[in-house]
């Protein structure tokens, strides 16, 4: 009888020690999947340039009380917005066009390689146009509207999140020696095959370079990425260009000579 006693006594004392394991290794892993949650949120990061001090804390008090998962950098001048994009790496930037030190076209245009989003921010409505014409489709005008201002940066973040999209479901099987070139067209790519056929991704031409192998392909031009084993002649004096196998020619901007004459000469 005393023995049956102790085995139930050292049955309980074990489910006791595995129950207090089991919870222990529950709030463990709960507490950890708060801090992976609350880590991933907190990597949308928005860098506001605008020369108006005013506009900069409009802007800054605004999205802090409408979202809590983003951290907010500012920039003063175009030349400072580029430091900080440099060195914050922001997903999005929020972007004036008039500033003393050069426009926000100005700064877009400097910008070689763009790996954020862009949403400008301005009073000059008549601008709208050329900023569709440049490939940036967002604008908030000032004075700024909350509602406008949410709903915008909303659909920026939520296309962060959920983007999940590998390079092989993106081009949906496409051989990556059947593209001849790929051409920006705003947030999207028109990527050229060898069938003469054109394909249309969702993915913007920068993200596309990223994600394409550097040995295989070349960024010519701000809106060019061609396919380096499909160039058939190329101009490196005056208006450079490098002609591809399809027959178009494609601008070589003067900042991708050099690089292209190492590439082209190994």
């Amino acid at each position: 009888m005393g023995e049956q006693c102790k085995e139930e006594e050292a049955f309980i004392i074990r489910k006791k020690h595995q129950q207090k394991v089991f919870y222990l290794s529950f709030y463990l892993l709960s507490f950890v999947t708060i801090l992976n949650i609350k880590f991933l949120i907190m990597t949308f990061k928005i860098l506001i340039i605008d020369d108006d001090l005013i506009a900069r804390k409009i802007l800054s008090n605004l999205l802090s009380s409408l979202f809590s998962e983003i951290e907010i950098f500012t920039a003063k001048y175009a030349i400072d917005g580029l430091k900080k994009i440099i060195k914050y790496k922001p997903n999005l930037v929020l972007l004036d066009i008039e500033m003393p030190s050069g426009t926000g076209f100005e700064l877009l245009e400097s910008i070689e390689n763009k790996h954020f989003e862009v949403i400008f921010v301005s009073a000059h409505n008549e601008l709208i146009n050329k900023a569709q014409e440049i490939g940036v489709p967002c604008f908030v005008t000032k004075p700024i509207n909350r509602n406008q201002l949410y709903k915008t940066v909303l659909k920026k973040i939520n296309n962060f999140k959920t983007e999940t999209h590998t390079l092989s479901k993106v081009l949906n099987g496409i051989n990556l020696n059947s593209i001849i070139r790929a051409k920006a067209s705003g947030s999207y790519s028109e990527i050229y095959l060898e069938n003469k056929s054109k394909k249309i991704i969702s993915w913007n031409l920068s993200k596309l370079q990223k994600e394409l192998p550097s040995d295989l392909f070349f960024r010519a031009h701000r809106s060019h990425l061609i396919n380096l084993d499909h160039i058939i002649d190329y101009k490196l004096i005056g208006e450079s260009y490098v002609k591809m196998f399809c027959g178009e020619k494609i601008p070589l901007r003067k900042n991708r000579r050099n690089e292209f004459k190492n590439i082209v000469r190994r």
